[in-house]
């Protein structure tokens, strides 16, 4: 079973690594990112920075936001990653 501890930092690699597109920087210290998928839909992920760890309801949310929904498959994949 994956961990389910990720800080900011490792996120956001795990992200860049996965060609998202660095879009600036939203309210605070957020930064927001965003890709296409093969069908033309845009999606847009918030990564609050500083945080070690991400509490988990804002990776479901991250993880919602990119379009996923097997929890235990993107913790595995941010873990595998980063």
């Amino acid at each position: 079973m994956p961990t389910r501890q990720f800080s900011s930092r490792e996120i956001l690699k795990v992200f860049d690594k996965a060609n998202w597109d660095y879009a600036g920087k939203g309210s605070g210290s957020h930064v927001v990112m965003t890709k296409r998928d093969h069908s033309g839909k845009k999606y847009t992920v918030v990564i609050p920075m500083g945080r070690d760890p991400v509490p988990i309801g804002t990776l479901k949310s991250i993880m919602n936001q990119a379009g996923g929904s097997d929890w235990d498959e993107f913790c595995e994949w941010i873990e595998n990653n980063c």
